[in-house]
């Protein structure tokens, strides 16, 4: 029973051996994990530079290994023949694998056209199908966008192989900032927003309180917005404070009427008719212009009609003397808004 057991693990040892043979008889990289995974066997990527495609796919097919074929420029190699393979000559490949065969077209060359003055699109075509490399340099211009300014080669330059052909090509104008020209007459923000590049759109009459009656309050685009050149830029013109009504002075004295005025913003203009001495009216406003309830902006006029009894005035000659009353003239003192005649 002893010999039976131990007969069996040398079995199984014999068996695992066999099989590792018989795995490295069929991996010819000697690594039966290629086997397993049904990974072709390493070979080095042949050098088929230099040989036409008929040779060079035979050459490929040989090691097991799969062509596709491109074509490119090649100052070295002759048309038709293989300028270069992906990956190079010599690299570790597996049998199986697809490599890139690069096919020489020939030197490549063209002529440089007159481009300047021309769009890019229209003059770029024929380089770029030469396979000719071309560097764009875009700057601010005022041409339009697209407009080559300068290039380099000149017109007629024949270029070949690697060499650059360069263009420097309009991005159109810069962006400008809207100015600020808040505060300003229309006048002086037009001058300000011509400067910056930009031009004045519409004129908008707006109320504004913290603005002089006929100075800019704004713009649209606002201050500091970047826009393209020749932009419209809207100005909006203050009007002043809102209008307000004017309130109702008559039957109050000079003086508190003048004061409301004031308070309100409007300017004060007094002027007088003759009552008799000791009339109620007697500094008194017994009307006033415009009526109660009138919108008016702060800072326009207010007049009202104050009664005052006239100062006689006596004139002697060398023969009579007589007293005429001439037009009143009243005694004044200053109150806010104007000058108040007195009782």
């Amino acid at each position: 029973m002893r010999r039976a057991r131990t007969a069996v693990p040398l079995v199984a040892v014999a068996l695992v051996v066999l099989a590792a043979v018989g795995l490295l008889g069929f991996s010819e990289s000697l690594n039966p994990i290629d086997v397993l995974l049904r990974r072709g066997p390493l070979v080095p990527m042949p050098d088929v530079v230099g040989r036409t495609r008929p040779r060079a796919a035979a050459d490929l097919t040989t090691k097991g290994l799969v062509p596709k074929f491109v074509e490119e420029y090649s100052l070295t190699v002759p048309k038709g023949a293989v300028a270069s393979t992906r990956p190079a000559a010599g690299t570790k490949v597996r049998s199986g694998d697809r490599v890139t065969v690069a096919m020489s077209k020939g030197v490549n060359s063209a002529v440089v056209p007159d481009a300047v003055g021309k769009q890019l699109d229209e003059v770029v075509g024929p380089l770029r199908s030469a396979g000719i490399k071309v560097t764009v340099r875009r700057v601010w211009n005022d041409a339009p966008v697209g407009q080559v300014l300068s290039q380099d080669p000149e017109p007629g330059t024949l270029v070949r192989g690697r060499e650059v052909v360069t263009f420097r090509v309009s991005r159109g104008p810069k962006p400008r900032k809207v100015p600020e020209v808040v505060g300003l007459s229309t006048a002086g923000a037009g001058y300000k927003v011509g400067e910056a590049g930009l031009v004045i759109g519409t004129v908008t009459a707006v109320e504004d309180a913290k603005v002089p009656v006929g100075a800019v309050a704004g713009t649209r685009p606002t201050a500091g917005t970047t826009v393209d050149k020749n932009t419209p830029v809207d100005l909006l013109v203050s009007l002043g404070a809102p209008a307000v009504a004017v309130p109702d002075l008559v039957r109050q004295q000079v003086g508190a009427a003048a004061n409301t005025l004031d308070a309100a913003g409007f300017r004060v203009v007094v002027e007088a008719v003759p009552v008799a001495p000791g009339s109620p009216d007697v500094d008194v406003v017994v009307s006033q212009a415009p009526l109660a309830g009138t919108l008016l902006r702060p800072g326009q006029t207010v007049v009202v009609i104050v009664g005052a009894v006239p100062v006689p005035v006596v004139t002697t000659t060398t023969t009579t003397t007589t007293t005429t009353l001439p037009p009143p003239t009243f005694p004044t003192s200053t109150v806010p808004g104007g000058l108040v005649p007195g009782g």
